[in-house]
């Protein structure tokens, strides 16, 4: 449709007497709406009786059923009357217009018409359809190529009726018993919530065809740029509105029915591991008005007592599996039927295990039919307390979760008595005292001599838990998270800072002593260690301390804390003697505004250690954290990567180094005697300038050259020392030399006769790289009477590079071997060594791998070595300079790259080589890059591949015995060269054909099915990286981050 036909349908409509506000102005909406009516203003609703009347259109200029029967235009139509229904009239009149082309008086509207529709097609295979869609499409269908037979006894041109027949159908409107096409009107598009209504209504005027206009009445607020809307039919469901319309709406709220083929019902049953039912039936409803029907509800509970599994497990084990199946559908339809699957699918998810938010509506009505009040309620007793405005529990944050929103301002002038923000029953709590008062609790209150008071919660809570919905308390324990991450029991030590340690080591004996108590407790429940560890942890991040009395208080603890908080709570007695009737009250201390979130404290003393040990969550700015310690071996590397290198006689092991929000004196004293005072803006600091100064003149003396355009600048603690440009450099320019003499090489072992004649008496074989590597602890150990000495004290003691200490639980399955081959190296060096030089500690061995690894340059199977000064160049992964070496005479250079500039100020860098990703840049350097080109690919045990297909039950647990081929063997390649790799392809699919063969199923899996697999087990492996992510020791914590890259490069 052209802008310019638009534009005459729009004035043949104003000369006919039709009126459309300026406010609006219809424009192509997309390719698949067309054209439709947009705001170019807010508009509103007026108050009172007026109307907002956006456009009008006298019926004079509609092509509908009463027109043919009154206006003598058509009178050749109106012959049919007796033969032919409202819209067959309509029809046949619009197909007689259409020929008269230009001679029409409708000719401007019957040429804005589409020539070509997409609407339902009748010839659709019935297996595309739902088995509950297949009537309606038949029905519509027979409906169609009847009513197109009744029309051709008038009309021959049979294209044209289909095309009429089309038209009619989705634009006509229905007023009463009139079947209308209305221009204008027909050119807003369709809406579950339309913002304008159609109405009918007479005018001033006599002339029977003027009399009456349609009128298009603003009902709701609308913003600039909204688009304006009306209902063409509140009734269809999605495949009636695809057949009549073209077009279905995302979520219809007709779609609430839903039935199923029992063959079907039964398969599911099957693959869950379940019995089949007898049905009489071949189709059954599933769902009616949008709950699972009576019939299945009735067999859903028959199968959960003769499988002694509660219902709710039942229908969340059916539900998932037809929630597959029915995506498998939709993956395999043809594109234009995919809304069908879709529909179902959507219907599914509301039958689907209850969402977050689903669960807190159950809490809170369950919470009130137990006595809580929410919303200033009145309370039961009389209390001097102030009114806060309405609130609601709403998800605040990923992290946070649910807390109160407030929806209101409130200050003190509007506080009131006898209101509270919300009231809950102490008979909704499981505490030590219902424990040990009521008879419910009986079975757990025979151990408190053995459990103190939040023990006895633990345990109560894991009773109740094991209950299931038999619990009283089921709509509370439901709501509980499953997955909380609280602080780990196992980091160790050297990850913590020094003053932190032993207050940790404290709250991790607490808690293991106090899962021991309540698992020796536990028997006759058979509550298994991870029951227990996640009752520990619900109970320790959300109970009260009321006097002697832990509690957990639904509703209560859903508000989250803060610092600085708006609320209070108190627990009053009612008129009532019985303690249970009792309240919890919250009430509001302080002003709050629209849109707060409503806090309590958890204590007015917690650090952020224990509010991260037992909530998971800390304070950026926690008044209590007041004090650090720092040990002496921290202090001093800490100087030293600020470039103060010179050993500073420190006065104890840990100091305390900040006390009460201040430098504590005893580091004061030890920064006054540094004296670092305007040296830390100089390349160097004063404090390292004689080891330079040492350094540099041995440079000199054997032959060393740095250009004038170049210095030496201390550039940060994990970098250390880099070179600058003092003025612009050019390419080929030469800014570092140093002679082959001042190196450290394999060969320099030998050239020394104490050290090769050492080498050649020992029994057992060195390498080029191990002979290096011994030949720098030798000379060390020298000190000062080392030609190195100058070279070796500007050496850094601290090393960045991958440490012995690693969990290899912690590391990624294909960065394991290498970080295990490494520590295995260096262990085996060690025992050679020992045989040579049986004083040497392994600290000196470590410290000259560490520099070996992080200075060397060159190939490890061609020779290292070490180059002092020009190691001083940092690497990168965009380089402007080159390391060469020279034999006339020899040495080795630092050189401009040929197309290279480097401007003032800016540090010159080569490139270390090899093509090293983060993982060997990390065991190599001890750094890695952000966004290292060289991360390429992605590897995993084969048993991690299985276990996610059986978490997202794509297979079942019983197909694990046909699986050796695919769980055996090395490790699986999933991403390679940043692609997937077809191995994973190929796994996937031999997962889903061996639980095809396990269920003596045809093994041919649907390429589709195995891709839709794939993308299912990356999704899982993701979420499992991003868990690693932050339950791994932080030091490895970028070897998941840079998976997690991959396989978001991969998904997008």
């Amino acid at each position: 449709m052209t802008q310019s036909k638009l534009e005459s349908l729009i004035s043949w409509a104003k000369s006919k007497g039709a009126e459309l506000d300026p406010s609006f102005e219809f424009q192509l909406i997309s390719d698949a709406k067309g054209h439709g009516a947009v705001a170019l203003e807010d508009l509103s609703t007026p108050d009172g009786q007026n109307v907002n009347v956006i456009f009008s259109t006298p019926l004079s200029i509609e092509i509908s059923s009463n027109n043919i029967r009154d206006d003598p235009y058509f009178q050749e139509v109106a012959t049919y009357r007796d033969k032919l229904t409202k819209t067959e009239l309509v029809i046949l009149a619009l197909c007689i217009e259409r020929r008269k082309e230009e001679d029409s008086e409708y000719w401007p509207y019957i040429d804005y018409l589409p020539k070509e529709l997409h609407l339902g097609r009748l010839d659709v295979d019935l297996r595309e359809f739902p088995v509950d869609m297949r009537k309606e499409y038949l029905m519509d269908c027979i409906a169609k190529k009847k009513s197109i037979q009744h029309v051709e006894r008038s009309s021959k041109n049979i294209s044209i009726l289909e095309i009429a027949y089309d038209t009619v159908h989705s634009r006509s409107l229905i007023d009463e018993d009139n079947v209308t096409l209305q221009p204008v009107a027909d050119l807003f598009n369709a809406s579950q919530n339309p913002q304008v209504a159609l109405k009918t209504q007479p005018s001033v005027e006599t002339d029977r065809q003027r009399k009456y206009y349609n009128l298009g009445i603003l009902t709701k607020e609308v913003k600039k740029g909204d688009e304006l809307t009306i209902n063409y039919d509140t009734s269809l469901k999605n495949v009636c509105l695809w057949f009549k319309h073209g077009f279905t709406y995302e979520k219809n709220e007709n779609n609430t029915e839903m039935d199923i083929e029992t063959n079907e019902f039964n398969e599911i049953l099957k693959s869950i591991n379940l019995p089949g039912i007898e049905f009489n039936e071949k189709v059954v409803c599933l769902f009616r008005d949008a709950r699972v029907s009576n019939v299945m509800e009735s067999h859903f509970k028959k199968l959960s007592k003769l499988n002694d599994l509660p219902a709710r497990k039942v229908k969340k084990a059916f539900f998932k599996k037809l929630k597959g199946d029915r995506e498998e559908r939709r993956s395999m339809a043809h594109e234009e039927m995919k809304f069908l699957w879709t529909d179902q699918l959507e219907l599914i998810s509301r039958m689907s295990p209850l969402s977050r938010e689903d669960k807190l509506r159950r809490l809170i009505k369950w919470a009130e039919h137990k006595g809580a009040q929410l919303n200033c309620p009145e309370i039961p007793f009389r209390l001097p307390i102030w009114k806060v405005p309405e609130f609601k529990f709403k998800i605040v944050s990923e992290t946070k979760g649910i807390g109160a929103v407030a929806l209101s301002d409130a200050t003190s002038s509007t506080y009131g008595e006898n209101h509270a923000l919300l009231t809950t029953p102490v008979s909704i709590e499981i505490s030590s005292n219902k424990i040990k008062n009521e008879a419910y609790f009986e079975d757990v209150a025979k151990y408190q001599d053995r459990l103190d008071d939040v023990e006895l919660v633990i345990l109560a809570l894991c009773v109740e838990t094991k209950k299931g919905e038999e619990s009283e308390y089921w709509p509370y324990i439901d709501f509980l998270p499953k997955d909380l991450r609280l602080g780990r029991l196992n980091i160790p030590q050297k990850c913590l800072p020094m003053g932190i340690w032993p207050k940790y080591e404290e709250l991790c004996n607490a808690k293991i002593a106090s899962l021991s108590n309540v698992k020796s407790c536990s028997t006759e429940w058979s509550l298994n260690d991870e029951d227990i560890e996640w009752a520990y942890s619900i109970t320790h991040s959300r109970y009260l301390k009321d006097g002697d009395n832990v509690s957990l208080r639904p509703i209560i603890d859903l508000l989250n804390a803060s610092q600085n908080p708006q609320l209070e709570i108190f627990t009053q007695s009612s008129s009532a003697t019985d303690d249970m009737s009792a309240y919890n009250v919250v009430l509001a201390t302080e002003n709050v505004k629209h849109g707060d979130e409503l806090c309590i404290s958890y204590g007015s003393h917690t650090s952020n250690l224990e509010l991260w040990f037992y909530h998971g969550f800390t304070f950026v700015n926690n008044a209590t954290n007041t004090s650090v310690d720092i040990g002496q071996e921290e202090f001093q590397e800490i100087l030293e990567s600020i470039g103060i290198i010179e050993n500073i006689a420190l006065p104890a092991n840990v100091m305390r180094l900040i006390e009460n929000d201040k430098i504590s004196p005893e580091v004061e004293e030890i920064f006054t005697k540094i004296n670092t005072t305007d040296t830390m803006t100089a390349n160097i600091p004063k404090a390292s300038q004689a080891k330079f100064d040492a350094f540099f003149s041995w440079l000199r003396d054997n032959g060393a050259t740095i250009s004038d355009d170049v210095e030496i600048r201390f550039v940060n603690r994990e970098t250390g020392f880099g070179v600058f440009a003092k003025t612009d450099l050019k390419p080929n320019q030469i800014v570092l030399s140093i002679p082959h003499k001042l190196t450290i090489s394999p060969q320099s072992a030998l050239d020394v006769p104490e050290w090769s004649e050492l080498l050649s008496t020992s029994d057992v074989v060195f390498n080029d790289r191990d002979r290096m590597l011994l030949y720098v602890c030798l000379e060390k150990r020298k000190g000062n009477d080392s030609f190195y000495a100058p070279y070796f004290d500007i050496l850094p003691t601290k090393f960045y590079t991958a440490p012995m200490d690693i969990d290899l639980d912690d590391l990624p399955a294909d960065a394991r071997q290498a970080y295990k081959e490494r520590c295995d190296g260096i262990n085996e060096l060690f025992k050679k060594v020992k045989t040579l030089i049986p004083n040497l500690k392994k600290d000196e061995l470590l410290w000259a791998n560490n520099v070996m690894n992080s200075r060397s340059f060159g190939d490890p199977s061609m020779g290292e070595e070490l180059l002092p000064l020009i190691d001083m160049v940092n690497s990168s992964q965009e380089p402007q300079a080159l390391t060469l070496s020279s034999n006339n005479p020899r040495h080795h250079v630092v050189r401009i790259a040929e197309k290279k500039e480097v401007l003032e100020g800016e540090e010159l860098f080569v490139d270390y080589g090899f093509n090293l990703n983060n993982l060997e840049l990390w065991m190599k350097h001890g750094f890695v890059f952000p966004e290292n080109k060289h991360n390429s690919f992605v590897e995993i045990e084969p048993a991690e591949l299985v276990e996610a297909a059986i978490t997202l039950q794509l297979i079942d647990k019983k197909t694990l015995q046909l699986m050796a081929p695919v769980i055996e063997g090395a490790l699986l390649t999933i991403i390679e060269e940043r692609a997937l790799c077809e191995d994973l392809n190929l796994s996937v699919a031999e997962l889903l054909a061996a639980d095809k063969r396990r269920q003596h199923l045809p093994e041919e899996i649907p390429p589709s099915s195995v891709n839709a697999a794939e993308r299912q087990i990356l999704k899982e492996l993701r979420r499992l990286r991003v868990c690693k992510l932050h339950d791994s020791d932080p030091r490895v914590e970028f070897l998941w981050r840079d998976q997690i890259k991959l396989i978001d490069s991969v998904l997008q």
